[in-house]
């Protein structure tokens, strides 16, 4: 009787073990699949931030230019029009008022001289904007100011998704701590690359040449910090350097002394 209730202990110790085993692997998965989408969320935060503070910037500048190049053009249509008025004047004045001729051709000469110089001002404000139709600036302006709101609603649904992700996240890990801890690490730094991956991946397919590793790489220390992975995953990085390190120099060593051996 005590052999077959010790044999049936076993059996579900058996299965237990074989349980958990199978769990192990989905636990660490989908820890691994919650920090992938924190990476994912503060990504599209840290661009949207990066992307608006760039071009906040840049449509302030091509406000003041566009503002300029408008007073411009107005000043310029009201030179044009207050010498044609003169010249219409002149033609019209009799020849025997020499006088009133002098003083109509010195202001049209003056006004002249002002529609030249604002006629540069208005192409040195297009060559400084790169372009020949100052359209295209305003349409480019228009653009940025209808993009800022639609970033700021990406990046505040990534902020409220990375919320509940990292809420899951510590609730998961929480009931993880049955498990070894070692072990489940381990099984995540193997599913780790792909994951990272399949990020990237799907990143690149949002942002296209956009995409930018500078920004993917900051997501991930932020994540890895705020989850507590930043110090374990860089100390272990570091011991399996060594290790291979040694590994290679041991295989080395043996080398060596193989060749001095065949020398002899």
């Amino acid at each position: 009787e005590d052999n077959r209730i010790l044999r049936e202990i076993k059996k579900r110790i058996r299965k237990l073990t074989e349980a958990v085993k199978r769990t192990l692997p989905a636990v660490a998965e989908t820890l691994e699949k919650l920090r992938s989408t924190m990476i994912h969320c503060r990504y599209v935060i840290n661009f949207a931030d990066k992307w608006k503070t760039a071009r906040t910037t840049e449509a302030a500048r091509l406000k003041i230019h566009c503002n300029d190049y408008s007073e411009i053009i107005a000043e310029l249509k009201s030179k044009i029009s207050e010498r044609k008025q003169k010249q219409d004047k002149k033609a019209k004045t009799p020849p025997i008022k020499i006088f009133r001729h002098k003083e109509l051709t010195q202001a049209i000469n003056e006004l002249s001289e002002q529609i030249e110089e604002l006629r540069t001002k208005k192409n040195t404000i297009l060559a400084n904007l790169n372009t020949n139709d100052i359209q295209t600036v305003k349409n480019k302006l228009n653009d940025i100011q209808k993009a800022v709101p639609v970033m700021e609603r990406h990046s505040n649904e990534s902020k409220t998704r990375l919320d509940s992700a990292q809420k899951e996240y510590a609730e998961l890990k929480e009931q993880a701590q049955e498990f070894d801890t070692e072990e489940l690490q381990d099984l995540r730094y193997e599913i780790r690359p792909q994951a990272e991956s399949e990020t990237i991946s799907d990143l690149q397919k949002i942002y296209g040449g956009s995409f930018s590793r500078e920004i993917f790489n900051t997501a991930k220390s932020e994540t890895d910090k705020a989850i507590g992975e930043a110090d374990r995953y860089s100390v272990r990085k570091r011991l399996e350097n060594y290790r291979k390190q040694k590994s290679a120099q041991k295989s080395e060593n043996v080398r060596r002394k193989q060749e001095k051996e065949n020398e002899l």
